[in-house]
Order: structure tokens, then sequence, then C-alpha cells
């Protein structure tokens, strides 16, 4: 069953580099390319960015992230690193699991 927030690795390619990320699109390639040849490949799978999307949306993250960010300057790598927020601003809530219906989609 092919799921919008999953991707089996061996699907993978380097035309889903904006779907699963570089490193996943890689992995794929590799899985493609290796295991005909014999070599013992694990297979797995990947979280899609469609999923990252949703999750920040249903748990109310994207606003906070987005405040956390507003105003970076990011062509001023020494002001990103060394001017970031901290404390409560820099992990809002720790809410990062997602909700039981997205599990259930």
């Amino acid at each position: 069953m092919k799921s919008a927030y999953t991707c089996e690795l061996f699907r993978g390619s380097h035309g889903d580099v904006a779907r699963v990320g570089g490193t996943n699109a890689s992995l794929g390639e590799l899985f493609t390319a290796l295991k005909p040849k014999g070599v013992g490949v694990l297979d797995g799978f990947a979280i899609t960015t469609d999923a990252y999307w949703r999750l920040l949306e249903e748990q109310g993250l994207r606003g906070q992230l987005e405040k956390i960010f507003l105003g970076l300057d990011s062509e001023n790598l020494e002001a990103a690193c060394c001017e970031r927020p901290r404390g409560p601003d820099a992990n809002p809530g720790n809410t990062f699991a997602p909700s039981a219906s997205v599990l259930d989609s």
C-alpha cells in the first residue's frame, strides 16, 4: 500500500529528493543498484516531507517555528549559530510526537 507519509527505500531514487531528502533518496539508489548484485542491503522506509508538514500543522508547530526563525539572516552564519533562540522559545513544548489521527491515516 502506498502512503503519502512513508516511502519504502527500495522505491526511492534521485527523483525523490524533495519528498524524502537527499540521504534517503541516495539510500534508495544504493538499494536498487546493490541488491540485484547480491550485496546484502537491508530495506527500510523514509518519512516524507508531507508527513513532516502535516505534523507541524496538526500540532500547531509551524507558526511557532516561523516565530522562532523570524528575522533569521541566513546569509550571516555567525549570527545564525550564535544568536539562536534559547530557553522555552527554542523548543516549543516538546510536542513533536504525531497525533493518533496521523498514525491511523
